[in-house]
């Protein structure tokens, strides 16, 4: 069975109205079409209006860059991050997962016994190819 927009948006109403805080985690937002988005804002943004309901609601969203979404969401605030802000993070988690690789006896770490090396020029190839993510 397939629910129209309406039909969600009115169960979704049925359940913020019932809880005293919800939370909200829209992913892939970009994926969407741009009329969907737009259907979607107009939801968010009632959804969180005190008139609609006494419920405390907190919503997230993750996107890609898109015109219309920064702006379709003015009212709420919008934090950009981009491959720069999660370099780091992403050098962190490779150096931790191949040093865990390392130490568990895996196949891996007899070949960086015999080439040193070796550890420096996967980790600068995985942190090259990850892109930030």
């Amino acid at each position: 069975m397939r629910y129209s927009f309406e039909d969600v948006r009115s169960q979704l109403f049925s359940v913020v109205k019932s809880l005293s805080s919800v939370y909200i985690l829209i992913d892939d937002l970009d994926g969407m079409y741009h009329n969907q988005r737009r259907q979607l804002f107009r939801t968010l943004i009632d959804l969180v209006d005190p008139k609609s309901s006494l419920s405390v609601v907190k919503i997230m969203v993750s996107s890609r860059p898109k015109d219309d979404i920064p702006t379709s969401l003015g009212v709420f605030l919008n934090i950009s991050v981009n491959k720069a802000d999660t370099n780091l993070d992403v050098e962190i988690l490779i150096r931790s997962k191949i040093k865990i690789f390392i130490n568990a006896g895996k196949p891996l770490r007899s070949c960086l016994e015999a080439d040193p090396e070796l550890e420096r020029l996967i980790i600068d190839k995985l942190i090259s190819q990850a892109d930030g993510r």
